[in-house]
């Protein structure tokens, strides 16, 4: 019964660090986006992101920039990840801000 009961508790950390790494990875996304729509450069933008990351529980591992075919605006591909309490893994997410590619 406590071996079922341990491993409830360390699915519900799992999960829980999963959710931390991608609401980390969505606003760290948004922040460098926004970032680069100010005018900043990459160096800043992706600045932005680490800080938003880790006041979210994440820590910000790639961030990179990239014009998508014609369009004018940017857009950051960042990864954060999120440790899982207790145990020696971590949770990442992917996650990417800026325009939307309209398709129609």
């Amino acid at each position: 019964m406590s071996t079922l009961l341990v491993l409830a508790l360390l699915l519900v950390a799992v999960l829980a660090a999963g959710q931390r790494a991608r609401a980390a990875a969505d606003l760290s996304a948004l922040a460098a986006a926004g970032s680069l729509v100010r005018g900043e450069g990459e160096r800043e933008a992706c600045a932005a992101a680490g800080t938003v990351a880790r006041h979210n529980g994440g820590s910000l591992r790639t961030c990179r920039t990239e014009l998508v075919g014609t369009d004018p605006w940017p857009r950051v591909r960042v990864t954060v990840t999120s440790e899982v309490p207790g145990t020696p893994w971590e949770a990442t997410a992917e996650a990417v801000g800026g325009a939307a590619a309209l398709t129609g």
